[in-house]
């Protein structure tokens, strides 16, 4: 088990995001911050909907960096009234959803497969607006110059 540094710099109260914080606290190896340093940082919450309570997970990398704790977290999330999802940029085909499934061992949970496409157009086209994003690879979520980045503290 490896320690996870998660990025969080929302400027609202987000439910999604207290219990994220409860859960991490309770799993004393994992950490929060709100300083953005892309080279410390392991995984980003990142806000967007301050009225939704999807939070999309993203799979390779965040939820395979801990299952365990991904799944306490689903768990949660879903005692408090929120949503999980898992959004992955992969392409969904047989093989990619049987992983994911094994990995998180009968969690019935809403998969999205993007096929490398942004993730937040690709949900928006799906009419799923999402409050908190959890990602490894903050650029898959959005485009570049979206203001999306700035209510989250990044600049690139």
């Amino acid at each position: 088990m490896c320690e996870i540094t998660f990025y969080y710099h929302q400027q609202w109260p987000c439910l999604p995001y207290e219990v994220l914080d409860e859960c991490i606290r309770h799993h004393q190896e994992h950490s929060l911050t709100s300083e953005f340093n892309e080279f410390s940082i392991d995984v980003y919450a990142l806000g967007d909907d301050p009225e939704s309570r999807v939070v999309a997970i993203d799979f390779d990398n965040t939820i395979t960096a801990d299952p365990d704790f991904y799944t306490q977290l689903i768990n949660c999330l879903r005692k408090r009234g929120c949503k999980p999802v898992v959004c992955t940029i992969r392409e969904g085909d047989q093989e990619d959803m049987q992983k994911i499934c094994s990995v998180l061992k009968g969690t019935e949970i809403d998969i999205y497969t993007s096929n490398g496409q942004c993730k937040r157009d690709y949900l928006k086209q799906l009419g799923v607006k999402v409050g908190l994003w959890i990602d490894d690879f903050f650029p898959a979520i959005a485009n570049a110059g979206d203001t999306f980045w700035i209510r989250n503290g990044i600049n690139f």
